[in-house]
This record gives structure tokens, sequence and C-alpha cells, in this order.
């Protein structure tokens, strides 16, 4: 062996009196680790014997010996036991990005730190593989869910009946993704991180009952007004270029009047452009009358159920059954989880937010000073800028102009108004 060597064995163990630490480090520094082939051979009995724990390494590390190796307790069964109360101990947070075909959930733990990522197809066995893999990292805080109104309506009920507390979460803004990228695992991430500190809190609808009913219908009758609007508007292009002695006769006929007109019409042949006219008229006029019999329909389904749901709102002067479906589809059908008017004001986007920075406390009452004058007089002092009554006149005038010949005409505009003042 080596002049410089030192063995470890020779080193004072925990049982042996003497035992100085800072020594054993020392001497642990000082191992010629090109001997470590020597050493490996050496074999002494006598800590072989008193080793009752099996805590020797029979071959020497570039380092200090461990005094318990891995696989003594990996042996014993004590590592899993430790991993099994680990994974028992640990809250992940799950976050789940959504797709027509395929979801991926990233989860982390209260610390932020990730712990894996998933990829489960968007059927029940993936969901149910989905929720397999987040019960065997731990105790689940909450899922993330990016897209419960689309692609995840799915899963979102799906967990919801587990009862695990489900989050809607909105997608990451644009300085995110500048930062972090744009992938399904990072968007699932940043899903998960938005849940964590209370960032996301919505809870989303359950998509179930009477009330997903009603958006079904309403969603249904909405294309409907919309595909019948094409088709008055398409009819009203196609006259337009239609030949004189035809467009004569529908002009100045009502909608219902037109397409009533225009669905009397008979074309045996089609031999010339202003049969080709007609033919396409009636086409059109065949299709808005399927579709206002399906919108009457729609209608009276969706007064039904709205009645049933909540008849005091269909009673109220005003409010017919598209502003009542409006209503109760924006509270879904778990209204509970609308804490108050407060958290439905915010949920339709008209709760007054801050908008303003620190120095503005300092000079609000001077701001509101004109409010202790007469309201005839408010007006007058809305501002005191000129460039600002400038700029609005200048708004004011285009408005009625639509545009301005030239710049000339800009210019002699506002020097007027300039000289004015």
């Amino acid at each position: 062996m080596a002049k410089n060597s030192i063995d470890c064995d020779d080193l004072p163990g925990p049982s042996r009196t003497g035992f100085d630490p800072s020594m054993d480090c020392r001497r642990c520094l000082q191992k010629d680790l090109s001997t470590r082939s020597e050493v490996a051979q050496t074999a002494p009995t006598a800590s072989v014997r008193s080793d009752l724990i099996g805590a020797w390494l029979k071959a020497a590390s570039q380092s200090c010996p461990l005094n318990r190796p891995a696989t003594t307790l990996r042996e014993a069964g004590m590592l899993e036991v430790t991993d099994h109360q680990h994974r028992a101990a640990l809250r992940v947070v799950i976050g789940i990005d959504t797709h027509q075909k395929q979801h991926v959930a990233v989860a982390i733990d209260r610390q932020g730190i990730r712990q894996g990522e998933w990829y489960a197809a968007a059927t029940t066995s993936g969901y149910r593989e989905l929720e397999r893999w987040s019960s065997n990292l731990g105790t689940i805080h909450a899922f993330g869910i990016e897209g419960t109104g689309s692609y995840g309506a799915g899963i979102a009920p799906f967990l919801t009946s587990l009862g695990y507390c489900v989050v809607e979460v909105n997608r990451p803004d644009r300085s995110t993704r500048y930062r972090k990228g744009k992938s399904d695992a990072t968007d699932a991430e940043m899903a998960a991180r938005a849940v964590l500190p209370g960032v996301a809190d919505a809870i989303p609808t359950s998509g179930q009952g009477e009330v997903e009913m009603i958006r079904i219908l309403k969603s249904a009758r909405d294309f409907a007004v919309k595909a019948r609007t094409q088709a008055i508007n398409q009819m009203k292009a196609l006259i337009v270029t239609a030949p004189a002695d035809l467009r004569e006769t529908l002009d100045g006929l009502s909608i219902s009047a037109l397409a009533a007109r225009c669905r009397s019409f008979r074309v045996r042949c089609l031999s010339n452009p202003p049969a080709a006219v007609k033919y396409a008229l009636r086409s059109l006029a065949c299709r808005h009358y399927q579709l206002s019999v399906e919108i009457r329909n729609l209608k009276a389904e969706l007064a039904h159920l709205i009645g049933t749901v909540s008849p005091t709102l269909i009673n109220i002067v005003g409010v017919g059954p598209d502003t009542a479906a409006t209503l109760l589809i924006a509270a879904g059908s778990n209204p509970e989880r609308l804490r108050s008017e407060v958290a439905f004001a915010a949920l339709c986007g008209v709760c007054p937010i801050p908008a303003s920075s620190g120095g503005l406390a300092d000079v609000l009452l001077d701001i509101l000073a004109f409010t202790a004058l007469p309201v005839s007089h408010w007006q007058k002092l809305w501002s005191n800028n000129p460039l600002e009554r400038l700029n609005k006149e200048i708004r004011r005038r285009t408005d009625v102009v639509v545009i301005f010949p030239n710049r000339g005409a800009t210019r002699r505009l506002v020097g007027i108004r300039v000289s004015e003042r």
C-alpha cells in the first residue's frame, strides 16, 4: 500500500473509544484514491464479525464510506415503507391541458416541485388512468383544468363526481408563454401553478341537469338564427343582380313576404340566368322557412325548461326566454359556486376593479371637487384641457363627415378650433 494512503478500516468506528470526528474527516481527505483496488482487497475479519447491522462496505468508495448502505435497507423492505409514507404525506396539485383526443397532466407538490407528467386519452378509461396516476403520487389537493367548457367538459365532471376539488384555469397569458414557451406539458404545469397560490379559484359548472339542457337548446337556436340571417342576406344579394323585371316584382317586400314570394317560384328547366336566379331564391326561401320552424320549436322548449327551473325569472317584465336562458347558463347547474351578488358580477365582468396608480389617492378630492356644484354645471367643468376638447371636436366632426377630403381640410379645421380658443 502507498505510503500516504490510509485504510478506511483503520479509522475509529462509533463503537471505539477515543473517536474524533475531525480526525476522521482529515484522514478521509488524506486518502490516496489510486490505491482503492488494494483497499478493496483488504477484508478485516474483525470488522466483519463486529458488523451486526451490515454497515461495512465491501468496496472502498472515493469518499468517506456510508454508515448504512441503501441496498441493506431496500432488502429489508424499509425503503418501500418510507416511500409509501412519503407519498401519503405528499400533497400534489394536478394541472391538466385538455385537447380533443388527448389530455396532458403535470403534477407539482406544495413547494412547486414538479413530480411528473402523464398523457391520457380523452375517454372514460383515460380519465380513470389519469386519476389512478394522480392518486399514486400522494394526496391530491386540487385539479386545475384548462378549458372546462370545451375539451375539458368531460373530465371535469368526472373528477368532481369522485369528490376531488376541480378549479377552472384560464390559458396562460402571453408574457408567460414568451418566458416558458408553448407546449402541452408547459400549459398543464402553468395550470397547476395557477391553482397552487390561489390565483385561479373559479369553480366550473357541473355540466349536468336542466341548465345544461337549456345551454344545448340555446346553442342550437342561436346557430339557427344566424343561419336564417345569412339566408336572408344572400337572398337580397341575389335580387340586386337579378333581371330588372324580376327585381321590380320583389322590391319593397318585407322579409316574411319576400321569403313567401320566393318560395312560390316554380322552375321546370334551368335554361337561362333568370331561371337560375329563381331556383336559387326558392332554395334560400325554403331554407329560411325550415329554419324559422326550428327556431319556433326550440324557443317553445326553452320557455318550458326555463319555467320549470326558474318560474319567477321568466315572469319578470322585460325578461324573455333568451335573456333568462343566458342568465341561467351563466350561473350554471351549481349556482352555489356564486357566493354572492358580487361574485356573480365578477363572473359577468361588470364588477369594479382598481385601475389607477397609488398617486391618485392624493388628488382624489381635487378631482371630485366638481361634484359639490349643481349637476347643470358638471358638463362645463368636465375638462379644462384645451387639447382634449380639440380632439373631442375633431372626433365629432369626423363622425359626421366620415372622412376628410384632404390634409388641407384637416389643417383648416384644427386652425379654426385653435383660433376659437
